[in-house]
């Protein structure tokens, strides 16, 4: 790229419009279902479940197509971006709850709920009530460390089923979901008992998809299945009696679980809309004494060492993997283990000022380990010389410590001192480890297979200078400061990525992910970790993520404008083979990014996604919606991806989407 390389993608973003903006096409949007799973029930009894007749019709037909699969165009109406200031952090969203019929509900609750950033239910800024229309606004301030993010919204109304919605929202910006369907609910009594069949209060009763991805009892029971549904929710009562309201038509388990035992499910059972399905009684079971292991963590004079991070380590025939604990006051810990097999124990002090120490080969149920930290000065040191590629001396070095343990490796950062610049000395551990050494301007280097035995005096180590990736970001011909610009390596020839199923262009190792913030003047420079081709990911307040690449970097790579847009749209039906609309398909969109996007259709099959970048989309039909539980899989087989339609700036894509049934 010899001169100014200008290429602009918005990236997948559900519902998103520009700063205190929004848009619609010239007609009402039809009725569409959004992710489905569901929110906390409420305790108001049932009534007024007649929906409200709307007094004329909301709803015309989408744009005709001869061809299911058939792609057109619509324009919509011209959007003007505005970049918002910098301390507008208002986010709204907008939704219509209607019956399958689309007519619309009243008093329904519309709220946050989100699990990851803690549950806005009482919030009043984080709750509203919809009218007689069905039409209901959230408004609610987005804390400024969250550049790209992505809410679950809940829907409940007594007598409905409850819905939960996730949506990409946007600072200083405004979602509209469109209209959302709610159905009549089932309810779920029962008994959650012990082993012996007494009767567990203070249990916390959910919903459970019937198919789990844990296949090991005893991984299920320490830890439950990050497919439970913790917002839709309950607690029995003091004889282990519970109610769980709000549960949508289909088939379910329930999940049970309380402070100090286990985690316990239910046999699969199937509801209907508006049934009453009582006898859903199971065990939720103790920990096992091989659940957890424990002890205490010292210092060198034997004194609690508290807020020390103590990290169990595992290696298997099926994989390998860790969990982790933090050390009380008194240096006490606990850790719940995630598989029940030998592994290694090593502690670290919070601020690193102390050599770490280690138990090799601790048993499931082990108790009482003592894990003594050693003084940096009882180790033996050994010196680091790193300098760059004309043998300059390169100081300001930061390391990273992997020790070899018996089951895998612990890694944490390793307090150096340094001599001069180029020169520093750090504690050697007492078995095999590698260093990752990082420094300003340079690839971080790495030194593999070191053994005390056999360690030299001084290691060098040469740093390659770092690719610097620069541009610039802006809107509308202005500037756009604080953009986060993230760099993600391509996918290798050769290889394939998928994401939840999804297919990727993009590599999504987090080593080799690196970012900047945009400048006053919207500038950037990115330092990349190596010169393999990069996606830059672009997220900033008021738009939708934006996507450039893929980019070779050399010396002669000019530097990058990135112009954010709010993107395109999709809109479709989701047909069967005889061009029958279906309802209830769950549909699923990506452009490679790493980040799908899935929707339920709604009445007549009808499917809207909005704030999409400009380029290439595959629409597909999913067995499961998309979670917060992230799965990346690589492959060494290459796969070409048949992409299904484009999007363009300012307009709606049509596609109809034909399933395989």
């Amino acid at each position: 790229m010899g001169a100014m390389s200008k290429i602009a993608l918005s990236a997948v973003s559900l519902s998103i419009v520009g700063a205190g903006l929004w848009f619609t096409l010239e007609r009402e949007k039809p009725a569409v279902r959004t992710a489905e799973a569901a929110a906390p029930q409420t305790s108001e009894s049932q009534e007024a479940l007649e929906p409200i007749a709307p007094a004329t019709p909301e709803r015309e037909a989408l744009a005709p197509a001869s061809d299911p699969a058939a792609v057109t165009h619509e324009p919509a109406p011209a959007i003007k971006a505005e970049i918002p200031a910098a301390s507008e952090s208002i986010s709204r969203v907008r939704a219509r709850f209607v019956d399958s019929t689309g007519r619309p509900w009243d008093r329904v609750t519309f709220r946050v709920a989100d699990e990851n950033r803690g549950s806005m239910a009482d919030a009043s800024q984080g709750s509203t009530t919809g009218g007689a229309d069905g039409r209901a606004e959230l408004s609610f301030a987005i804390p400024d460390t969250y550049r790209d993010p992505n809410y679950q919204l809940a829907a409940t109304r007594p007598g409905c089923a409850a819905r939960t919605m996730r949506a990409a929202l946007v600072i200083g910006g405004v979602v509209d979901l469109g209209q959302v369907v709610l159905e009549r609910e089932a309810r779920v009594q029962g008994n959650v008992h012990d082993a012996q069949g007494f009767g567990l209060g203070d249990v916390t009763v959910g919903l459970s998809p019937v198919e789990l991805d844990e296949r090991d009892p005893g991984q299920l029971r320490r830890a439950g299945s990050g497919q439970f549904d913790p917002l839709m929710a309950t607690r029995s009562d003091a004889r282990g009696a519970f109610e769980l309201r709000g549960v949508p038509a289909g088939k379910w388990r329930l999940w049970g679980h309380r402070d100090g035992r286990g985690y316990g499910v239910s046999e699969p059972f199937e509801v209907r809309a508006d049934e009453e399905k009582v006898g859903v009684d199971f065990e939720v079971p103790a920990l096992l004494a091989t659940d957890t292991i424990s002890g205490v963590v010292v210092d060198p004079d034997g004194k609690p060492a508290s807020g020390a991070t103590v990290t169990f380590n595992w290696e298997s025939d099926s994989g390998s993997g860790s969990a982790s604990s933090r050390t009380r006051e008194n240096g006490d810990f606990e850790i719940l283990l995630n598989m029940e097999v030998p592994g290694d124990l090593s502690a670290a002090d919070k601020e690193h000022r102390l050599a770490s120490a280690a138990v090799h080969d601790v048993r499931p149920g082990a108790r009482d380990i003592v894990l003594q930290l050693a003084d940096v000065g009882a180790q033996r040191l050994a010196r680091l010389r790193v300098h760059g590629p004309a043998k300059e001396p390169v100081g300001g070095v930061r390391l990273m410590v992997f020790e070899r343990q018996k089951h895998g490796f612990s890694g944490h950062p390793l307090a150096a001192r340094e001599i001069e610049s180029g020169l520093c000395e750090f504690p050697v551990p007492e078995t095999l480890f590698k260093l990752t050494v990082a420094a300003e301007g340079y690839v971080d280097g790495k030194l593999d297979g070191l053994d005390p035995a056999s360690l030299p005096v001084e290691l060098d180590i040469g740093l390659e200078v770092a690719p610097l990736l620069h541009g610039r970001v802006s809107a509308a011909g202005k500037a756009v400061p604080a953009a986060v610009v993230e760099a993600i390596p391509e996918v290798r020839q050769g290889y394939s990525v998928t994401v939840n199923g999804f297919p990727s262009v993009m590599a999504l190792d987090l080593s080799a992910r690196v970012s900047a913030t945009s400048t006053a003047d919207g500038t950037f420079t990115v330092k990349l970790q190596g010169k393999a081709p990069v996606y830059l990911r672009c997220v900033a307040t008021g738009f939708a993520p934006t996507i450039v690449g893929p980019i070779q970097v050399d010396s002669t790579t000019a530097p990058i404008e990135i112009e954010l847009t709010v993107g395109g749209a999709i809109e479709g039906r989701a047909r069967a083979k005889d061009g029958t609309p279906v309802v209830g398909a769950i549909v699923g969109i990506t452009c490679g990014d790493g980040h799908p996007r899935t929707m339920l259709s709604g009445h007549d099959g009808v499917f809207r996604f909005e704030g999409l970048s400009v380029g290439s989309w595959l629409v597909i039909e999913r067995d499961e919606e998309v979670t917060d539980h992230t799965t990346t899989d690589t492959t060494k087989r290459e796969r070409h991806i048949e992409w299904s339609c484009e999007v363009l700036a300012g307009r709606t894509t049509y596609y109809d989407l034909t399933l395989n049934r």
